[in-house]
């Protein structure tokens, strides 16, 4: 494929490295993902290209979706595409980041219309989404429908009962309900697997230093079930 020093120039390599908590050896990695599903040495991928990642990782779903709520999450360039800084933003957010920083970015996720607010609908439309991503991942005991899903976390995080939750709902409903924190873990994965590569997505927590699994950092896995029980 060719040399990937050459393709990120020092200077683009020590503003990723400032910018993000990646070394250079893993940003060389995760750009040589990024590189599969646009023109070799492009720093940015249009919506088209950036569904076609997905759409490879999960061949046995229907990515195009949620691939859609994900690229609308971005500041888009010029041309309506995604620039390679901004996918390292959200694997900084996703793989190393606080709960806090990860809560707040899967809030915008499921925030369509970009309102401060989730609506049911908006809430629902990721719900299914994501299943149709993880249909076929999903095991059997997960029988509780998107529609219940959604019930229930609109019950256990719209705590005013005006139809919507607020960032601060969210947050709270997530820090003390399992199911709502498995969803999470499911959507940190999904948006971010078809960007770290079949052995990076294995282990995608490893520290620097070296140390075990921290208590911030998210399971390689999507979850077992949701069981409406917490």
């Amino acid at each position: 494929m060719g040399n990937d020093t050459a393709k990120l120039s020092p200077t683009v390599m020590t503003d990723l490295i400032e910018k993000t908590t990646f070394e250079a050896d893993e940003i060389h990695t995760f750009y040589r993902e990024f590189e599969k599903g646009c023109h070799p040495g492009s720093l940015a991928m249009t919506r088209e290209e950036f569904k076609t990642m997905y759409s490879r990782w999960f061949p046995k779903g229907d990515p195009g979706a949620f691939a859609d709520h994900v690229f609308n999450t971005f500041d888009l360039d010029d041309k309506d595409r995604v620039r390679f800084r901004d996918i390292l933003a959200m694997l900084t957010i996703n793989l190393k980041g606080t709960m806090e920083q990860r809560l707040e970015w899967t809030f915008n996720l499921y925030d369509i219309g970009n309102t401060g607010y989730i609506e049911r609908s908006e809430l629902l439309d990721i719900i299914k989404s994501m299943h149709r991503i993880k249909a076929n991942a999903l095991p059997a005991e997960s029988k509780a429908t998107p529609n219940q899903i959604c019930d229930y976390i609109m019950q256990k995080a719209d705590s005013n009962r005006d139809g919507r939750i607020s960032r601060q709902g969210f947050l709270t409903a997530a820090m003390q309900s399992k199911t709502i924190q498995n969803m999470l873990v499911g959507t940190l994965v999904a948006s971010s697997s078809p960007f770290l590569g079949r052995k990076h997505t294995r282990s995608p927590n490893r520290e620097r230093s070296g140390s075990t699994r921290s208590e911030t950092e998210s399971p390689p896995a999507v979850p077992k079930s949701y069981n409406l029980k917490a």
